[in-house]
């Protein structure tokens, strides 16, 4: 995740001397939940450098984060240097905010596509799936926007609202998109766009959006708008026309 890759380089660089570029940093999504929301073998890759044992490293970069930065709920050390980060809840609600893929040249990654479309034929019904999505989302954002409630403008504070494990897998499931973009593999990007559908159609499963309260709504709207972002954005990579209306 971009953002604790630029805080743990600051810290390098800063309380350390030591300068590291940011694809340099590795910050992965644990397999467990109990190891955090992200973690990252930074203490392990530069001990010997520094010339530190990894974890008192990763102790004192710990220490320097939680000074300067206020994003985390708690962060832990595990053997044998590992440093695992517990975001605070409305992180992930500012995080779905990002524009990193916007920034990528997608040429290349497109003829790549249209190759793949040509050669693998894209199933039928993947296709007719992702614009389903995009165009139900597209109309529930549309409807609750009419009636004033617009994810653009939030008038409430949502600082101290608890996001659930769930809504975490899906923050995390669109934030990932800008690593499967750079694997520049169409047929991981199909996957990833297929998982995104699957978590949606799970998530309205248990959504009554009329029953919600203000908070949640915003947070809900928010978090399937980010998942309409991504497979748009996907369907146009492949020249896959990405409807309002079905």
């Amino acid at each position: 995740m971009q953002k604790i890759k630029k805080i743990i380089q600051e810290v390098l660089k800063d309380h350390f001397e030591y300068e590291i570029a940011i694809e340099d940093i590795q910050v992965e999504e644990p397999k467990v939940d109990v190891h955090g929301d992200y973690t990252t073998n930074i203490a392990l890759k530069t001990s010997k450098i520094l010339k530190k044992h990894p974890m008192d490293l990763a102790e004192q970069i710990v220490n320097q984060i939680n000074k300067k930065y206020d994003i985390f709920e708690r962060i832990d050390i595990a053997n044998p240097g590992f440093i695992n980060f517990f975001l605070k809840s409305y992180i992930f609600y500012e995080l779905l905010d990002f524009k990193e893929y916007e920034n990528l040249n997608k040429i290349h990654l497109k003829q790549l596509c249209k190759e793949y479309t040509l050669k693998e034929e894209l199933d039928t019904y993947i296709i007719r799936s992702a614009q389903y999505v995009h165009s139900r989302i597209y109309s529930i954002i549309k409807i609750f926007e009419e009636e004033g409630v617009s994810i653009k403008n939030i008038p409430i504070n949502i600082s101290d609202y608890e996001i659930s494990p769930f809504e975490k897998m899906m923050i995390r499931k669109i934030l990932a998109y800008p690593k499967v973009l750079k694997s520049e593999n169409p047929n991981e990007i199909v996957q990833y766009m297929i998982k995104l559908c699957e978590l949606f159609y799970k998530f309205q499963e248990k959504i009554l959006f009329r029953k919600l309260d203000k908070r949640k709504l915003y947070v809900t709207l928010k978090i399937i708008n980010g998942i309409r972002i991504v497979i748009k954005d996907i369907l146009d990579i492949f020249n896959i026309h990405a409807p309002t209306k079905m």
